[in-house]
C-alpha cells in the first residue's frame, strides 16, 4: 500500500514479486535501494473571515476584533490572516472609522511575536492599501414606515342636466347645379356651379383592339444612338361625346 502497487492477493510478501521478461538483453539491476517513504503532511483548513459581523458594531470595538484575529491566527495561517486584518482595516480607515497609524501601531505589535517581522510589516502595508480601495460605512438602521390603513368612501360624483339645448347647424353653403348638353352651356355655367351632363344627349363610343393594329410603322424602327428614349403607350380609348 505503501509503494501505491496494486497486488494480487497471494502473495502478500513483496519481496516475493516476480516478473518475467522475453528481453534477452534486458538489465536487471543486482543491487536495488529501499526508498523511505513518509506520511503526507494534511492540509489544514482554510479560515475564511467574514467581515459582515462587525457592520453593526461601535466603531471602538472594530480595533479589538481585528486584534483578536490575528491573535487567533494558527502558525501555518498566519501570513494570509494578517493580510485579511490588515485589509479589513483599511477598508475601516477609509471610512474614516479608524486611525490608521493606530491600525499600524497595533498589527506590528502582535506580528513582532513572529519570525520574519520585515515580511508582516510588508503584508501590513499591502493590506491596508488593498483595503483603502473598498471603504466599509456603517450601515444605516431604518425603521420600516407604519401606514394605518383606513377604509375611504368612494368618490360620488352628481349629474346635472344642461338646460341650453343644442343647435343644430346649418350649412349656409349652396352648390347649383346645373345639367348641361354642349360645350357652350358647359362654358357658360357659373364658377362654383356642379356641372352634369345630360344622358339623353350622351353617345359612348367604343374603340375596338382591331383598330388599333394600324399604328406607325416608324414605332418599330431603332432609335439612333443620340436620341432621347420615349416611351410610346397604346390604350383602348373610351369617350364620351355630346350630341
Amino acid at each position: 500500500a505503501h509503494f501505491k502497487i496494486v497486488l494480487d492477493d497471494k502473495p502478500r510478501n513483496v519481496a516475493s514479486l516476480r516478473g518475467y521478461s522475453y528481453d534477452t538483453d534486458g538489465y536487471f539491476a543486482q543491487k536495488v535501494m529501499v526508498f523511505e517513504l513518509y506520511d503526507e503532511p494534511q492540509q489544514k483548513p482554510v479560515r475564511h473571515f467574514d467581515s459582515s459581523r462587525f457592520d453593526d458594531m461601535d466603531d471602538s470595538g472594530l480595533l479589538s476584533r481585528i486584534a483578536r484575529m490575528v491573535q487567533e491566527a494558527g502558525e501555518g495561517n498566519r501570513h494570509a490572516t494578517l493580510l485579511k486584518a490588515a485589509r479589513l482595516a483599511g477598508g475601516y480607515v477609509a471610512a474614516n472609522r479608524l486611525d490608521e497609524s493606530t491600525v499600524v501601531c497595533a498589527l506590528e505589535t502582535l506580528a513582532g511575536e513572529w519570525p520574519m517581522f520585515s515580511k508582516s510589516q510588508k503584508t501590513i502595508k499591502d493590506g491596508i492599501r488593498y483595503g483603502t480601495t473598498a471603504p466599509i460605512y456603517p450601515q444605516e438602521r431604518t425603521t420600516p414606515l407604519k401606514i394605518k390603513s383606513k377604509t375611504l368612501n368612494p368618490l360620488t360624483y352628481k349629474t346635472y342636466k344642461s338646460s341650453v339645448e343644442p343647435v343644430e347647424r346649418i350649412d349656409t353653403t349652396v352648390s347649383l347645379v346645373v345639367t348641361v348638353a354642349n360645350m357652350e352651356e358647359l362654358l357658360a355655367a357659373q364658377a362654383g356651379t356642379t356641372i352634369r351632363l345630360d344622358p339623353e344627349r350622351l353617345k359612348r363610343l367604343s374603340i375596338l383592339p382591331h383598330y388599333t393594329e394600324d399604328y406607325p410603322a416608324d414605332w418599330d424602327l431603332p432609335n439612333p444612338p443620340d436620341a432621347i428614349p420615349s416611351i410610346r403607350q397604346h390604350f383602348t380609348v373610351e369617350s364620351y361625346l355630346a350630341c
